[in-house]
């Protein structure tokens, strides 16, 4: 492939080669545009052998703009090939090979660099993260203790009052002497009270266990 070196000197001289005729967007030879093209071309070549591929495509950008030569678009291909811009390094080379069909190192160059830029989507596509999948998490153990012991306390309830409704049609049905019915009486009352706390505390334990649940939900569904 030929260097940039003699790019530029084929580029740059002030007149046509014997038999070559101007094309009629090349600017004449006496224009200062073609002395600064020659300028930037060169300082392009050597940020190019330097290393420095951003300052030279920066430089060659210029000479094609005063220049508008063809041969400056290969400059402009081979630089941002090595800057890893391959699908830039590409359009410069498709430009190229329409105004220069047989230009062969062109062709070669343009294969190579779609090669990369098909590695470089391939290797993008395979770093690329999965998506994540939403696992359904469990319900927080305090929330179903809750609920469990809401549940019990409901149940203990109903078996409390049961009994004091048994107390009551006991006493309602049997004749009974004036202390065992104070004692049962008492007893009674002892059943309703505790009766009414096994409901209040079961249903309080039984609506924070679900609302704790409720809130564990919604924030596991929130969470991307």
């Amino acid at each position: 492939m030929r260097s940039l070196t003699a790019i530029a000197i084929a580029i740059f001289l002030s007149t046509p080669a014997l038999g070559q005729v101007p094309s009629a967007g090349d600017p004449p030879a006496d224009d200062p545009r073609i002395e600064a093209a020659k300028q930037h071309h060169d300082k392009g070549v050597e940020f190019f052998e330097a290393g420095d591929y951003e300052s030279a495509l920066t430089e060659f950008k210029a000479t094609y703009d005063l220049s508008k030569r063809q041969d400056v678009l290969f400059n402009m291909a081979v630089a941002t090939d090595k800057l890893g811009r391959y699908s830039e390094s590409a359009g410069y080379l498709e430009r190229y090979l329409t105004l220069e069909p047989g230009a062969k190192d062109a062709k070669e160059l343009l294969a190579k660099v779609k090669t990369k830029m098909a590695a470089s989507s391939a290797a993008t596509a395979s770093a690329a993260p999965a998506p994540t999948r939403r696992t359904a998490s469990k319900p927080p153990a305090g929330a179903s203790v809750l609920v469990a012991l809401g549940a019990s306390l409901l149940i203990a309830d109903i078996g409390t009052a049961a009994a004091g409704y048994s107390l009551s049609s006991r006493l309602e049905s049997q004749p009974l002497d004036l202390w065992t019915y104070l004692d049962a009486e008492a007893q009674g009352q002892r059943l309703n009270q505790a009766s009414a706390a096994l409901l209040a505390i079961g249903l309080s334990a039984s609506l924070a266990g679900v609302t704790w649940h409720l809130v564990a939900y919604g924030r596991q569904h929130r969470t991307p």
